[in-house]
C-alpha cells in the first residue's frame, strides 16, 4: 500500500520542528528523491572543511565557519527513496523531543536598500583602488510566512525548478534550509570528477535569454574561471575544460564552464573541497582580501547561505553544490538570501535588482 502523500508532508513538517537530523534531496533533471537521516538526534560538528577527510554522509559546511555555524556532517543510518520508504523513516522522529524554535531577527538580518549601497560603495572603492578584482556583495531579507510548510515548499521548488540541485537539511546545528541551486562544487569518484564555474547573471527576456553577454558578465565568469583552472591543476595534470556557454537557472541564467579531470589513485576530495570553497563566485578575488571585505562590509551573516552541501563518500561516489538560491526556514518566517559579483563595471541599481531576482526564484514558491 502506498504511503498517502499529504502524511508524508504531515510526518516532514514534524521532523523540521523535532531534535533529529536529516537531509532530502532532488537531483537535477531527476524525478526520484533520496532521503538520508541519522539515528542520534545532534549532527557531528566538525572544526573545517579539511575534518571531511575520510568521512561519508550529508555535510553541510558554511561561507565562514564559527562556533555558532559549523559545518556538519548527517550520517547515513537511514537512506530511504520513495514515498513509503521515506514515511517509515520519518516515523521513527515522531516521538522525539521538539527542536526550540528560534526567530530571526528581522531588524539585523533585513537590510534595506540604503545599507547595500552603502557596502556597494565601499566594495566599489576596494575595486577601484586595485585591491579587489572582484567581490561578492549580498544580502538577506526576513519574509513572515505563517504556517509554512517545509515539506510543500520542498515539492513546489521541485516542480518549478526541474533543472535544479533541491535539497531540505535540519539538524539542531544548522537549523532548517531549502535550496535550490543551479551551482555543481564537486561531484565524482573513482572514474572522474568534474566541477563548474558558474558565474553572471542575466534574466529573462520575453521568454529567451541573450546570446551576447556583456563585459561585466563575462569578466565576472573569467575570474571563477581562472581560480577553478589554477587550484584544479594544483590536483590533478589531466583537466578538461569546455565553455563558456548559457546555462538556464529557472527565470535567470549565467554563464558556465564546465570542468572534467582526474585525480590521483587513493586521493580525498576534502582536500580539494578546502581549496575550491569558496570559489569567486561566491566570495571574491582575491579570495583571502575578499573575505575579510565581505566580513567588515556585510550587514547580515551569511550562515549556510554561499557554503555547500551534499553528499560526500571518499569510497564511493560525492556529489557537492553550493548553497544558493536559499532560504532558513523558521515556524512562521524565513530568510531569503542572495548575492551578486561585482567587478569595476559594476552598477549599484543593476546589482540591486539582480538580488531581487535571485530571491525572486524562492520568493515564488512562498507566495
Amino acid at each position: 500500500m502506498s504511503a498517502d502523500p499529504q502524511e508524508v508532508m504531515h510526518l516532514l513538517d514534524g521532523a523540521c520542528r523535532s531534535r533529529c537530523a536529516f537531509a532530502l534531496m532532488r537531483r537535477p533533471n531527476e524525478d526520484d528523491f533520496t532521503l538520508v537521516a541519522q539515528h542520534a538526534p545532534d549532527a557531528e560538528v566538525l572544526p573545517g572543511v579539511a575534518a571531511l577527510a575520510g568521512r561519508s554522509g550529508f555535510a553541510a559546511v558554511p561561507f565562514s565557519v564559527d562556533a555558532d555555524c559549523p559545518p556538519v556532517l548527517i550520517h547515513a543510518d537511514v537512506t530511504a527513496n520513495g514515498r513509503e520508504e521515506m514515511a517509515e523513516a520519518l516515523a521513527a522522529f515522531a516521538a522525539r523531543e521538539p527542536a526550540p524554535q528560534a526567530q530571526p531577527d528581522a531588524a539585523t538580518l533585513s537590510a534595506g536598500k540604503e545599507d547595500y549601497m552603502a557596502a556597494f560603495g565601499k566594495a566599489m572603492d576596494a575595486l577601484q583602488s586595485r585591491s579587489l578584482h572582484k567581490v561578492v556583495l549580498s544580502r538577506a531579507e526576513v519574509e513572515r510566512v505563517p504556517g509554512i510548510s517545509p515539506a510543500e515548499t520542498f515539492w513546489r521548488a521541485c516542480d518549478a525548478y526541474p533543472q535544479m540541485m533541491v535539497c531540505l537539511f535540519h539538524s539542531p546545528q544548522t537549523g532548517t534550509w531549502l535550496a535550490a541551486t543551479p551551482e555543481l562544487l564537486l561531484s565524482g569518484g573513482a572514474g572522474g570528477w568534474r566541477t563548474v564555474a558558474l558565474a553572471g547573471t542575466m534574466p529573462a527576456q520575453e521568454g529567451r535569454f541573450l546570446a551576447d553577454w556583456d563585459a561585466k558578465n563575462r569578466g565576472e565568469q573569467s575570474h571563477v574561471v581562472e581560480f577553478m583552472r589554477d587550484t584544479l591543476s594544483q590536483f590533478s595534470d589531466d583537466v578538461q575544460e569546455d565553455g563558456p556557454r548559457v546555462s538556464p537557472a529557472g527565470h535567470l541564467a549565467h554563464l558556465r564552464t564546465d570542468f572534467r579531470f582526474t585525480l590521483p589513485a587513493g586521493a580525498d576530495p576534502a582536500a580539494l573541497l578546502a581549496a575550491l570553497h569558496p570559489t569567486p563566485a561566491v566570495c571574491g578575488r582575491p579570495t583571502d582580501a575578499a573575505r575579510a571585505l565581505i566580513a567588515r562590509m556585510e550587514p547580515a551573516p551569511r550562515r549556510y547561505y554561499s557554503g555547500f552541501f551534499g553528499m560526500l563518500d571518499a569510497a564511493a561516489h560525492s556529489e557537492l553544490y553550493v548553497n544558493l538560491r536559499c532560504m532558513e526556514m523558521f515556524a512562521d518566517s524565513v530568510v531569503l538570501h542572495a548575492g551578486g559579483g561585482l567587478v569595476r563595471e559594476s552598477s549599484a541599481e543593476s546589482e540591486w535588482q539582480e538580488t531581487q531576482e535571485k530571491m525572486n526564484t524562492l520568493r515564488r514558491l512562498i507566495s
